[in-house]
This record gives C-alpha cells, sequence and structure tokens, in this order.
C-alpha cells in the first residue's frame, strides 16, 4: 500500500486488469473468483448450520441462544439462503465472540474477533467498518482517476482533474526541482527568509507577509477564518474567525506526555530548514547554518508553544452569531490594537465580494484572539525575525510533501515518528488527499457515475422516513419538553430535506466545468497547480460570500463516508460513499441497514432537536432561538443525568512506545454529554423504526448460522458498524482531544436503552443495564 519510491519515471498501466496487494487479474477471474467465493460461503454456512443442529444451537450468555426454525433436522426454512444474506451473516458471525456474555460486556461480544480479524498494515493507524470502506474508496477513485479521461478539451473538469493528479504524482519533476519552487514562488513572495539571508529587518512588512500566507499560499497562521452559513440567516453566508496556527495539536505541547513528540517536531523542523538553506545556495558556513537553524527552531517553537498555551486556558465566545456579539472589522482593529490590521486582511481576501471596514464577523475565540494579538505586540526587539521565522515554517510544513524526495522523506520520518506507524501513506495517497480536498466535486462526479446503485439511494430515504416518524412519535411522550418546543421540534424534522447518495447536478459536465472554469492546471507543473488552486479558493470563497448560500451544494463529498444533519439547511445528507458493503446494502436485511445506518442517522436527526443546534428557521428571515425557558431548564436535568452516568469513566490504558508506563485519558463528561444523548436516542430511534417497518411489512428470514433472533442482530448490527483497531498512539490522540472510544461508546449507549435489556433478558445486576436510566429522546 505504501509507495516505495523506487521507479520515479514509471508511469501507471491502465488495462482491463485490476491489481490487488502486487496481484493483476483480469475481470473475468475476478468475477469467476466470485462465484466460487460464494459458493465456498453457502458450503461453510451450511456446515455451520449443521454443527448448530446437532449441537442444539445453544450459545453462552445470559440469554439463550436461539435455533432458527427449521434448522434442526437439517431443514433451512426460515432462513434467507441469498447471496448479501450469507454474506452478511458471514460478516456478523467472525467478528462475534460468542464466549463473552451480551449482558456483561456488548462490545466485546459483537467485535471481540473484529481486531483479529482487521489487523493494521505499516501504513494504517486505524481501521473502522467506515475507514475499512474510505480505503476501497480511495482504490476505487485511484483506478477512475489514473484512467485516460474521456474528455480531454482544456476546460473540461474531468482532464483538469485527471491532469492535476498526475502532476501530483510526479516524482520524477519533483526530484530535479528539489525545494526550488517553494523558494522562488512562496519565499521569496512572502517578504523573503531570515535563514537564507534574504529577509531585512528594516523593510519586512509581517502584514503583508501575513495576508500573502493565508490568502496567496492558503496556510493558517496565528488564526483560521472561513465563509460559513449564517446562523441567523440560512441563505445568506458570514466571515467566521477562528483559532489556529501550530503545526501539533495544543494538547503536545502543554502535557508532560506531548514532550518526546516536540523533540521529533523539532527535528522535523531542523531538517526541512537544513534542505531549504542547501537549495537555496547562500553562501554561509557550518557554524552560521548551525546558528541560524537553531534560531529557526527557537523562534518557530516560541509562537506555537505560546498559541497552544493560550488556545488551552481560552473559552469559546457566548453565541458568537447572535448580530450583538459579532464585530465589525474596525472594532476588532481597535480590540487587538491593530497587533494585525483586519480591515485591510479582508479587504485584500474579499476583494470582490465588497467587505470593508464596518463589515461585522464572526469571532468563535474572542479570549484566544485578543491574547494572541497581545502576544505578537509584545514580542520586543526581536519581533520581525520571530514573526518571519514562524511564518515560513508555517508555509514549509503545509508544502512540504509537494517537493522533493528529501523533503517528503523528511515528513515520513516525523510521520512515522507521531504515529509508530512503519510505513508512510504513501504519494499516491497524499495525492488521493489533496484532489479529494481541491477537486471534490469532480471526483464525486467519476465516483457515482461508476460505483453507486440508486436502489441504496431510495432504501436509505426509506429508512429516515421511518427515522423521522419514530422521531415525532417520540416527541409526542417527550416529558421534558413543553408543547410549544415540541411542536416546533416536529415541525421541524417532518420539514427536513433529504440529499441521499448524489446531487443530481453531478451528471452534468457542463455544471462541473463551470464549477472549475477559473481553475487553470498544467500536466506538468504541480507547483503552479497549488499556486493556482489558491487562486480559485479565493475566487470561490468571494462567490460564497458575496451570493450567499446555495442550498443545492453539498457540504461532503459523495464518497464521504460521514452523515450528518445539516441544521442551518434543514437537511439530512447521506453521501453514496457510506451506503457500501458492509455498513450497509440495500440487499441486506432490515435488521442490519437499521441497526447500522439507522442508528448513524437516527443519532444525527436528535441533533436537529437537540440544544446544541437549537436554531430554526420560524417566519422565513431568519433563525430563533426556539427552546422555551421551561424546555431548557428541564433539559438541564436530561444533561446532568448523562454526565454522572459518564462521569469518572476513562479510555485506555494506552501502551505509548514513548511512556514509561501505560496511560488513561478521563472522559470529558459534561462536554461529550450531547453527543451521548444523541447516540442512544438514535439507537433507540433505530429500533422502533424497525419495528415499525416490520409492522408494516413481515418479519424477515433469519440470516443462516446465526443464533441470535432479528431483534437481538439489530443490536449487533449496531455495535459492529462500530468495530475498531487503532494503534496506541493514535488512540491517545483522539482520546487527549475528546473523542470517545467505540467499545465504552457502544456499551454506554445500550446500557441506557430498555428495548436492549429487554431482547437479551439481561438481568438488572449486569453491566450492561445502567443503575439509573435517564430520558432520552
Amino acid at each position: 500500500m505504501a509507495d516505495n519510491y523506487k521507479e520515479f519515471d514509471k508511469s501507471p498501466i491502465v488495462d482491463d486488469a485490476v491489481s490487488i496487494h502486487g496481484y493483476s487479474f483480469k475481470k473475468r477471474e475476478i468475477a469467476l473468483g466470485g462465484v466460487a467465493l460464494v459458493a465456498l460461503l453457502v458450503c461453510v454456512i451450511l456446515a455451520a448450520l449443521l454443527a448448530s443442529a446437532k449441537s442444539g444451537g445453544g450459545e453462552g450468555g445470559t440469554a439463550a441462544g436461539l435455533v432458527a426454525p427449521g434448522v434442526l433436522g437439517g431443514q433451512t426454512e426460515g432462513l434467507c439462503l441469498t447471496p448479501t444474506c450469507m454474506k452478511s451473516a458471514a460478516y456478523a458471525l467472525e467478528s462475534m465472540n460468542n464466549k463473552v456474555d451480551p449482558c456483561d460486556n456488548f462490545y466485546q461480544y459483537a467485535c471481540g474477533t473484529w481486531a483479529l480479524k482487521n489487523p493494521l498494515k505499516p501504513d494504517v493507524s486505524q481501521l473502522t467498518p467506515a475507514w475499512n470502506i474510505y480505503y476501497k474508496n480511495q482504490e476505487k477513485l485511484r483506478r477512475l482517476i489514473e484512467t485516460p479521461s474521456s474528455r480531454t478539451s482544456s476546460w473540461a473538469s474531468e482532464k483538469k482533474l485527471k491532469d492535476f493528479f498526475a502532476s501530483c504524482t510526479d516524482h520524477y519533476g519533483k526530484m530535479g526541482l528539489q525545494g526550488n519552487p517553494f523558494l522562488d514562488q512562496i519565499v521569496a513572495k512572502a517578504g523573503g527568509w531570515y535563514a537564507i539571508g534574504t529577509w531585512n529587518e528594516s523593510t519586512y512588512d509581517f502584514e503583508d507577509a501575513l495576508r500573502k500566507t493565508h490568502v496567496d499560499f492558503w496556510t493558517n497562521a496565528f488564526f483560521t477564518f472561513s465563509v460559513r452559513t449564517d446562523w441567523l440567516d440560512w441563505r445568506k453566508t458570514a466571515i467566521q474567525i477562528d483559532l489556529s496556527g501550530t503545526g501539533l495539536s495544543w494538547i503536545y505541547y502543554v502535557r508532560p506526555e506531548g514532550a518526546p513528540f516536540i523533540v521529533d517536531y523539532k527535528h522535523f523542523m531542523r531538517t526541512v530548514a537544513g534542505f531549504l538553506i542547501r537549495d537555496s545556495e547562500v553562501n554561509i558556513t557550518a557554524t552560521e547554518k548551525t546558528e541560524r537553524l537553531d534560531t529557526f527552531v527557537d523562534d518557530v517553537y516560541l509562537v506555537e508553544s505560546t498559541l497552544a498555551n493560550i488556545t488551552s486556558h481560552s473559552d469559546p465566545s457566548e453565541n458568537p452569531h447572535d448580530y450583538q456579539n459579532r464585530v465589525k472589522l474596525r472594532d476588532l482593529n481597535t480590540m487587538t490594537n491593530t497587533a494585525i490590521d483586519w480591515v485591510q486582511f479582508f479587504t485584500y481576501m474579499f476583494s470582490d465580494a465588497g467587505v470593508n471596514a464596518d463589515t461585522s464577523v464572526v469571532v468563535l475565540e474572542t479570549d484566544y484572539i485578543k491574547e494572541m494579538a497581545a502576544f505578537i505586540t509584545n514580542l520586543g526587539q526581536n519581533k520581525s525575525r520571530i514573526l518571519n521565522n514562524y511564518l515560513v515554517w508555517r508555509l514549509a510544513h503545509k508544502y512540504v510533501q509537494d517537493l522533493s524526495w528529501d523533503y517528503i522523506h523528511a515528513n515520513r520520518e516525523f510521520y512515522v515518528a507521531m504515529t509508530s506507524e512503519a510505513e508512510f501513506l504513501g504519494t499516491w495517497r497524499y495525492c488521493i488527499g489533496i484532489v479529494d480536498r481541491d477537486m471534490g466535486e469532480a471526483m464525486s462526479a467519476l465516483y457515482v457515475k461508476d460505483h453507486f446503485s440508486d436502489a441504496n439511494r431510495n432504501k436509505s430515504a426509506e429508512i429516515v422516513d421511518y427515522l423521522k416518524t419514530a422521531l415525532v412519535d417520540s416527541l409526542t411522550s417527550n416529558k421534558w419538553m413543553d408543547e410549544r418546543t415540541r411542536n416546533i421540534a416536529k415541525k421541524k424534522i417532518q420539514d427536513s430535506m433529504y440529499k441521499m447518495g448524489y446531487p443530481d447536478y453531478m451528471m452534468s459536465n457542463d455544471k462541473l466545468d463551470n464549477i472549475y472554469m477559473p481553475l487553470t492546471i498544467n500536466r506538468h507543473d504541480y507547483f503552479a497547480n497549488r499556486m493556482s488552486m489558491n487562486h480559485f479558493y479565493k475566487v470561490d470563497w468571494n462567490r460564497r460570500l458575496k451570493h450567499g448560500t446555495d442550498t443545492s451544494e453539498w457540504t461532503y463529498n459523495t464518497y464521504s463516508v460521514i452523515a450528518e444533519y445539516y441544521n442551518p439547511w434543514k437537511e439530512m445528507i447521506v453521501p453514496a460513499g457510506l451506503l457500501q458493503w458492509p455498513l450497509y446494502d440495500h440487499k441486506l436485511q432490515h435488521y442490519m441497514n437499521f441497526g447500522a445506518l439507522g442508528s448513524i442517522l437516527g443519532h444525527n436527526l436528535v441533533h436537529a432537536v437537540d440544544q446544541t443546534g437549537a436554531q430554526y428557521k420560524l417566519d422565513g428571515s431568519h433563525f430563533g432561538d426556539w427552546w422555551t425557558n421551561g424546555t431548557k431548564k428541564a433539559y438541564i436535568g436530561v444533561r446532568q443525568c448523562v454526565i454522572n452516568a459518564y462521569a469518572n469513566k476513562t479510555m485506555g490504558p494506552f501502551n505509548l512506545p514513548v511512556a514509561n508506563r501505560p496511560l488513561s485519558v478521563p472522559v470529558d463528561a459534561p462536554g461529550y454529554a450531547p453527543e451521548a444523548l444523541a447516540e442512544t436516542s438514535g439507537v433507540r430511534l433505530a429500533y422502533k423504526a424497525f419495528k415499525a417497518w416490520e409492522k408494516a411489512n413481515k418479519v424477515e428470514r433469519k440470516a443462516p448460522g446465526v443464533s441470535r433472533n432479528n431483534d437481538q442482530m439489530f443490536f449487533v448490527a449496531y455495535a459492529q458498524a462500530n468495530c475498531f483497531n487503532r494503534n496506541p498512539n493514535e488512540a491517545f490522540s483522539q482520546a487527549a482531544r475528546g473523542i470517545l472510544q467505540e467499545n465504552l461508546k457502544v456499551n454506554m449507549a445500550v446500557s441506557q436503552v430498555p428495548e436492549f435489556r429487554d431482547v437479551f433478558n439481561c438481568p438488572s445486576n449486569t453491566n450492561m443495564v445502567a443503575k439509573k436510566s435517564c430520558t432520552m429522546y
């Protein structure tokens, strides 16, 4: 999977063969192999059924094992024996650990062998069902993007996409240029650089360098900004300012466990800077080079560690999108003592959108912005040099992977140090990530035209219909919402729209060509393409700010494996990439579809009425806070119950190579409470929706070889959508950022679901029955 970088000039060859782990197969061979695989699955599962029949089909656990009707005596009536059912049964069985009592540790019961069956490869830090789909989608996208373009006009979006990718993977061309594209096209235009002697303290213009860093070279420094949907009027957009500016997450700078990673980070800085000094051909002695490198690293670390410490104790702004809390750019200058000239900065960025000193912006972290500005102001006599070194490093860190092999290797070494992975992710994956970010809509169109079945699109819409009905019914019996809030919540859910699979305009070449019209791509000049892409961003963001929201656009690419309820537009977004086996397939039995996909979508629907998204467009002109004071007060009690349930829970222990002892991370119970509420409620909604579907249709036949009934397998499907395997570094990093580990998430969720307790007959004193039940949706 990782590139070996040995053959820089070898072009990819595309024919009707498919390459799998280095072996080439013709499509006919793969088709015959698939038939053989299905036949083998039939034999294996029927053998399992026979064994189950002979042994009585019993199974360990609190609840008695259930035998499928007709299995005893070799009968198979009552079973679903289609290839898809057998495939899903095999998938479920190979992940389960039947030696574990589901009422004691349900995650281990459902996913106990998943990590063994899904080992981490050297260049992969984590695997989940969603990540597996993501990696498979990457392979599909690579095949598509390496196929010669069917449209060869210079303005064709498909040609621009494929030429961009080809230029990104051109190792040979990059080797000849070394670090010179960065030095010539970025450093020289951003005020020069102290370490190579092209920076002049008396003429250095920090404001100009900062503008170019952010806008011309699209790199965050000190802060970040974006154009987002206006929370108070979804037809409009607003400029949003947030904290940013460090090469690592702030936790590495402020926690003792981060110290070894900081050593690796400084080594990375020094190595890259050394290569740039070499390629600049500046005439300095070895001693001078060492002194400049020491100063460079010290300056950068001073800035980044200070920003990290500010981040660690700053609080988010309260209701930043409220009109009275927005800040005019001229007032932001006053607030920060013009440490950064915000008026000049944003008029430079939004030159086509009419931004001026009276333009109001949304500041998400006011405390951070104030302290960051004070830090810049008080940097002292070496201020200019420190700012220059910091900005050059932010740029170098951004573009290091776009240069020659020695720079890539330095990045690879740092990547390995941070992740403990023996291999780097490889240039083709990096380049897939670049085109994913920069030309996602063009790549989305390739994906859906080649891979997606509309049957999945229709089935997911059916699931959402049942979920919406289940949520509305739950709201009717909700005890902590008053009638006014409940009625608005119902209307919001009923009015919600779907975006399933892909937008229709993905099928229009003219539409896509028009989107990328401002973009110029040269197949043989990757760095120039990156600069052209930066200009494309600027044009696109000016358009968005000037003309407002286009709700026909999608916030996710079609091959994404993430679903979301997008509150401002009242939309459930389910990309085509999520609707793939094994997580979801329209041919699967409904208990699997509702358990896996339904729980995800139910989770997101709950956020539509949760206070975290309590903005709803009531009168056609703006959003309003639609929760009454009584509902808010009652919600505090619900939230506190969830906080109490997660209090004193920890994730880990994690055995980090750089730590002398296993490390555990406490769960941020207050911060996770809204997600916990949505997770548990999502599972309940999905189960209720599944039972409603059964009532309207019929009870489905069971999957073969599975000794649990369909209700029980619904919960297994939910858990198995959350199976994971993750290396310690990645696991610790996620836990430190407040991301709940899946085993804890699943067990805590089902322990709060009374239907789970009932279908598994769990006694009240078992682990999967919460000692105190919290009120959910």
